[in-house]
């Protein structure tokens, strides 16, 4: 007769352990994957925001008879994401009024952009 291999206790507990923590994991992660998808979508939605920085003016390069060396214009930059502006239509409507252009202007130069044509 030969002899029957035992799995010592101790290893049994641990590897028990193990599996129910592993499940536990599995679990939670089901539950914030798939349960509080929509939840944790909305706020992420509204986690956009962006800073930005906005540079000061400078002053006036003045050279010692008074005359006007250097002048300041601004210049502004506008940036557009494709994927939050091609969303709604009300968004080119809003730049294309800051702008001074038509919406179909702003949406194909993004277009034109976007694809580096």
């Amino acid at each position: 007769m030969q002899p029957i291999m035992t799995i010592p206790r101790k290893q049994i507990f641990y590897s028990v352990s193990v599996m129910i923590l592993f499940l536990i994991l599995i679990v939670r992660f089901f539950y914030l994957q798939i349960y509080k998808q929509a939840q944790y979508f909305k706020v992420s939605e509204r986690n956009r925001i962006r800073e930005v920085a906005i540079e000061p003016t400078r002053g006036l390069i003045i050279d010692k008879n008074g005359e006007v060396l250097v002048d300041n214009h601004p210049s502004y930059s506008a940036y557009a994401i494709p994927f939050e502006v091609n969303k709604s239509d009300s968004v080119l409507d809003l730049a294309g009024k800051i702008l001074d252009m038509k919406a179909t202007e702003i949406r194909s130069i993004i277009k034109r952009e976007r694809t580096g044509i």
